[in-house]
């Protein structure tokens, strides 16, 4: 025979939801941080790199007219 539900059930029923949604918005809230740091980190190489390249450019030009 079903036993029917009792208050205690439901719940537990409702804790248990409420746990896994905050887990899962924990996850992506992780994930959607990370993504942003993966941004700023390949913008910062970008720039790290386009500095380089003006440096070079610069140090190029300079030995070119000393010579």
């Amino acid at each position: 025979m079903i036993e029917p539900v009792t208050d205690r059930t439901l719940i537990a029923y409702a804790l248990i939801a409420v746990l896994v949604a905050s887990f899962g918005a924990l996850i992506w809230w992780i994930r959607y941080n990370s993504e942003q740091q993966t941004v700023a980190r390949e913008n910062l190489r970008r720039r790290k790199q386009d500095d380089a390249r003006a440096l070079k450019s610069i140090a190029k030009d300079e030995g070119g007219e000393r010579s």
